[in-house]
């Protein structure tokens, strides 16, 4: 295909371009340019005249919609022959004849996966190729899953440790005077005591670092909102050495 020389309105450089492309600017930042000035009116679009298939009615179009038929959507469709489709649509009221049917051979083609039982309420489920060996358990819905999860198959599940009890050192005493340390602000997102209350309905709360309930040393507690709180139960060794540094760092920066 032979090329042509043509020249950008906007820098005014030449640049070379096919003779089946409708180009007018030699790069990106000249087409921005050019719509900017084209949608703010500096620039005058050539229009056209052109005469509706349909209604037989004029209308204004821009140069680059030159190949417009239609006036609008409802002559459009109007316009259009749609008889080779009357065979294969239902009528009203009828039913459409594979309606709830499934072909064989496409369902074989498309599903590659196997059919297996929910480990919950052993309903029949299938399971597609990439899942067969990335999880080793599977379920039907979220109900069976979340069923699954409680206990000791849980993911944060550790001993049994959330049912112990907190010791009587973690007052209501020690949990100010950790706060008042730490500004009344979460160490992590640095949300206040005022919009916490307002977004959580709740008080900022004391975390203990090493995850240890009985341990109520100062140097091991450290406040934080409701959502850094429950975001430390994953990963526990990265927030435990994350928190260590945070206070050391806070501590260096008070003396």
């Amino acid at each position: 295909m032979n090329k042509i020389i043509k020249i950008c309105p906007i820098c005014n450089q030449e640049f070379e371009s096919y003779k089946s492309q409708n180009r007018q600017v030699c790069s990106k930042k000249c087409r921005l340019q050019l719509m900017s000035k084209l949608l703010s009116g500096r620039i005058k679009v050539e229009r056209l005249i052109k005469t509706c298939k349909y209604c037989k009615s004029e209308f204004i179009v821009p140069r680059y919609m030159k190949n417009r038929i239609y006036c609008s959507l409802k002559c459009k469709y109007d316009g259009q022959d749609s008889s080779h489709l009357l065979k294969y649509s239902a009528k009203k009221g009828q039913i459409a004849w594979n309606k709830g049917k499934k072909h064989p051979e496409l369902s074989k083609r498309m599903r590659t996966g196997i059919y297996s039982q929910c480990d919950i309420c052993h309903k029949e489920i299938y399971i597609p190729k990439y899942r067969i060996t990335r999880t080793k358990y599977h379920f039907c819905s979220k109900s069976c899953n979340n069923k699954f999860r409680v206990g000791e198959k849980g993911r944060n599940y550790i001993n049994g440790s959330s049912f112990i009890d907190y010791p009587i050192e973690f007052n209501t005493e020690l949990k100010d005077k950790i706060k008042q340390r730490d500004g009344h602000y979460c160490v992590l997102c640095g949300i206040n005591e005022k919009e916490h209350k307002l977004k959580y309905n709740k008080k900022l709360t004391i975390h203990h670092i090493d995850y240890n309930k009985q341990n109520c040393k100062e140097n091991n507690l450290i406040t934080l909102c409701e959502q850094c709180n429950l975001r430390a139960n994953h990963n526990r060794n990265y927030w435990q050495k994350y928190y260590i540094e945070k206070l050391e760092v806070y501590k260096n920066e008070k003396l």
